[in-house]
């Protein structure tokens, strides 16, 4: 086998050694059955087998592509956040018609080539309601860091203008924990202090103070403590924001 211009004995032996390998699980009962342990593996492989043998997105499309929606089938989403990697034809693809594809697929090289794309089609997609911040990946989500308007996004999305958005609301707290954590602590104290956000929100922000604020924003959630009518479990969350050091 040639890897690169060197060339590679494959022989039964060597075969055998690397499915013994942590690389693969035994798949049933049957001795020679085995598959990738993690499937992050075999997506990959399988996106640098398209991209090696020149099966452009346009070839592979009709097979990851719902064509009822569009998106590409959730199950292919790792292997179509890799082809975006290796592939300009399918990053265009997803960041224009898919994007929770690219935040959910695990793989940063995905966001890192054009990460304000990817913001300016997330703002797009969540004004459309067809943006699911559950599926986004700390992976992929770290590719934004550093991003010229993540800032920005992150304080229009938070910031006090008396809008009431829980989806915009997570979606900002959940890329700005992992790639603005400083800022995003910052605007999670005011979203967690304000009453006319959601319950949701507010416990989400709670979080992220608690993980990455410092004792000013810490003290911001203070009142939520004394707060009339604030469930049990916002009111724990702002305690454990506090703890130990500020209660």
């Amino acid at each position: 086998e040639l890897v690169g211009d060197e060339s590679v004995r494959v022989d039964a032996t060597s075969v055998a050694a690397v499915c013994a390998s942590g690389l693969f699980q035994p798949a049933s009962e049957a001795v020679e059955d085995v598959r990738f342990r993690f499937q992050s593996y075999a997506e990959l492989l399988a996106a640098e087998w398209c991209d090696a043998h020149d099966l452009n997105w346009e070839r592979v499309k009709p097979i990851v592509i719902d064509r009822r929606t569009g998106c590409v089938y959730p199950h292919l989403r790792g292997f179509a956040a890799w082809m975006a990697a290796l592939r300009e034809d399918a990053r265009t693809y997803l960041i224009e018609q898919d994007v929770d594809a690219l935040l959910g697929g695990s793989v940063i090289d995905a966001i890192r080539h054009d990460p304000q794309a990817v913001l300016t089609s997330l703002a797009r997609g969540l004004e459309g309601r067809r943006v699911d911040p559950s599926r986004f990946h700390r992976a992929s989500v770290r590719g934004l860091a550093g991003c010229p308007g993540l800032s920005t996004f992150l304080t229009s999305a938070l910031g006090d203008d008396g809008r009431v958005d829980p989806l915009l609301d997570r979606a900002a707290l959940v890329i700005g924990e992992v790639a603005a954590p400083s800022l995003t602590a910052k605007l999670a104290a005011g979203v967690a202090a304000n009453s006319r956000r959601g319950l949701g929100s507010r416990t989400l922000a709670l979080r992220v103070v608690r993980e990455w604020g410092g004792p000013e924003d810490r003290l911001r959630v203070k009142p939520l403590i004394s707060e009339p009518g604030l469930p049990g479990d916002a009111r724990a969350a702002a305690i454990w924001s506090l703890w130990p050091d500020l209660i």
